[in-house]
């Protein structure tokens, strides 16, 4: 599906508001639930949502999932971050720094393959992001809420 010029631009700042949003409410559930079950919700929501937006029939449906999965996005990596400041076995600097590096890699790599594939493959790329996180989130180990 082709989308316009304002549509896209509504898309992503609706997304955008919706991050903001997501992000206090993620850190609060955080705290009352727990970092682990928290985290393990909101990767699986990203990833459920964004793959619901690949297959959204209208751009309607595309902005609502994008403004779902903000909520759920917005708030991971406070959370990641704060589970990791919060175990002392941690080494936070390494953890960012490898952090980074992957960041940089990814994008390397996404770069060759919608150079390669052609546009169509980048919302599928989102969706393989999404579910390395998903995933991830189910090995955090679990603290208890402060």
């Amino acid at each position: 599906m082709q989308l316009f010029a304002t549509a896209i631009g509504a898309a992503l700042a609706a997304m955008l508001v919706a991050k903001t949003v997501g992000q206090p409410l993620l850190g609060l559930l955080g705290d009352h639930l727990g970092r682990r079950r928290v985290l393990v919700l909101a990767g699986g929501g990203a990833l459920a949502a964004t793959t619901l937006m690949a297959l959204a029939p209208s751009p309607p449906a595309i902005l609502a999932w994008m403004v779902i999965a903000g909520l759920f996005t917005g708030g991971v990596l406070p959370l990641v971050d704060a589970q990791a400041l919060a175990d002392p076995q941690l080494n936070y600097g390494r953890i960012r720094l490898w952090g980074s590096v992957g960041f940089a890699l990814a994008n390397i790599g996404a770069g060759a393959l919608i150079d390669a594939a052609g546009r169509g493959i980048i919302i599928w790329l989102e969706v393989a992001a999404l579910a390395l996180p998903a995933l991830a989130a189910l090995s955090v180990p679990g603290l208890p809420p402060p």
